[in-house]
């Protein structure tokens, strides 16, 4: 049975959505740490890699694009929100089992039924391949520099993530990310430092062209892949929105958050790759020299990168749980709780498998951010901000106004773009796969 509702509550609005924008237990600070972090993540140490094949030039303006064009996707997905909580179409989720709307619940009823299974799909792909590609660069990283072998590495950190992947709520997260962001930024900063010093030790190094080279697989698209999976969160946008001060979410701290991750990104890649010419690995970090410094970015990073994970993973669990315990009471009971850690468990396992298989970090991050990712951040959320505006108007006056028109065009058009660039950039990517 449903929970019953007080009087003053609006008609259609479940009281965990209330409740939840009401005590805003997610300060603007932490909110800002935990989405910065999840930009901030183990595929800004690959762009150094797509910065040379992709030409310098090219490559920055992209990814400041990038950046800007989710974050506009991202507002589209807020605001698409806030309409369906102020028409009332929000009783269409039932509202026993719901803790606010997700990503798959506002395309369910802005596209259809079909369209929550084909989102709540690509997010699992997004969060899981995202989750590999992090432990995919510890490892990279551990081995090359430790010479530790990788089943040791794996034995040890699966136990301790899957404990930790247990944490639920983002205002218990965020902590952990402020930590995360110190700690990358120290990262960046030795690694930076160690560019530097390999540029003015080896002056006539071959350096990275400024426009894309003409080798196999080299163009300017081959930015959108890497940059792409560092700007989907839009998955976990909404979730931490839940635990956020709505207003200051979106004037405060979406902007911000984008805005910094995008021109540290941007400035990151260039400079290493300036620096490391040609001779860039597709994981920076192995272009690092050894001794205190490459063991000092590499403890820094790794446990970055262990908070990012612990992040990243929330969507995929939160999913999971709303499949497999869906039937399960608020508070679940102990045979729930069993089922909910072995979900954790089995996703983090998976994440593991996934890592040890593939060798190739730019590559799973290119690819990721190519075909789940790009579907995510460019192609549904411009179509859902459209829909909803159409059933907006016809619901208030029963025609679709001038202005509503030019919006909707606006979002296909954006819609088509991403998708067509992204297209092209798998395809390079594909080739560059095959050279590799």
């Amino acid at each position: 049975m449903a929970a019953s509702k007080p009087d003053d509550a609006p008609s259609g609005l479940p009281l965990t959505t209330q409740s939840t924008n009401q005590s805003a237990p997610l300060s603007t600070l932490g909110s800002i740490a935990n989405i910065t972090i999840l930009i901030l993540g183990a595929g800004s140490f690959a762009l150094p890699w797509a910065f040379c094949h992709s030409g310098i030039v090219f490559a920055f303006i992209g990814v400041l694009l990038l950046g800007l064009f989710s974050l506009c996707t991202v507002l589209m997905l807020v605001e698409s929100k806030r309409m369906i909580e102020e028409s009332g179409t929000y009783s269409e989720i039932d509202e026993e089992h719901n803790d606010g709307l997700d990503y798959s619940q506002i395309a369910e009823i802005a596209l259809g039924r079909r369209m929550e299974y084909i989102v709540k799909a690509l997010t699992l792909c997004s969060c899981i391949g995202a989750c590999a590609g992090y432990l995919r660069f510890i490892l990279g990283v551990f081995t090359d520099i430790f010479g530790a072998s990788q089943h040791l590495i794996i034995l040890f950190l699966s136990p301790l993530l899957i404990v930790l992947s247990m944490i639920r709520t983002w205002s218990s997260l965020s902590s952990f990310a402020t930590v995360g962001n110190i700690l990358f930024f120290l990262a960046v900063i030795l690694v930076l430092y160690d560019a530097l010093h390999t540029a003015l030790t080896t002056p006539h190094a071959p350096h990275a062209p400024f426009i894309a080279a003409n080798g196999p697989g080299d163009s300017p698209l081959l930015i959108i892949g890497p940059a792409t999976f560092l700007f989907t969160v839009h998955y976990c946008v909404l979730s931490v929105a839940r635990e956020s001060d709505p207003v200051s979410f979106k004037k405060v701290v979406l902007p911000v958050s984008f805005g910094c991750a995008a021109v540290l990104n941007a400035l990151f890649g260039a400079v290493c790759s300036l620096a490391y010419g040609l001779a860039v690995k597709d994981n920076v970090l192995r272009n690092v020299q050894g001794g205190w410094l490459g063991n000092g970015v590499s403890m820094f990073l790794a446990a970055a990168l262990l908070i990012t994970y612990l992040l990243y993973i929330k969507p995929a669990r939160e999913y999971l749980e709303k499949l497999v315990l869906y039937a399960e009471p608020t508070p679940m009971t102990i045979r729930g709780e069993i089922l909910s850690r072995l979900l954790t468990a089995f996703i983090v396992l998976l994440t593991v498998l996934i890592s040890a298989g593939v060798q190739n970090f730019a590559v799973l991050t290119g690819t990721v951010g190519c075909i789940t990712d790009a579907i995510q951040a460019y192609a549904l959320p411009p179509l859902i901000y459209a829909s909803l505006l159409v059933k907006r108007d016809r619901r208030e006056s029963g025609v679709v106004k001038p202005l509503t028109i030019a919006k909707i065009l606006g979002s296909v058009l954006l819609s088509a773009i991403g998708l067509g660039f992204t297209a092209a950039a798998l395809r390079r990517l594909m080739i560059l796969i095959f050279k590799l």
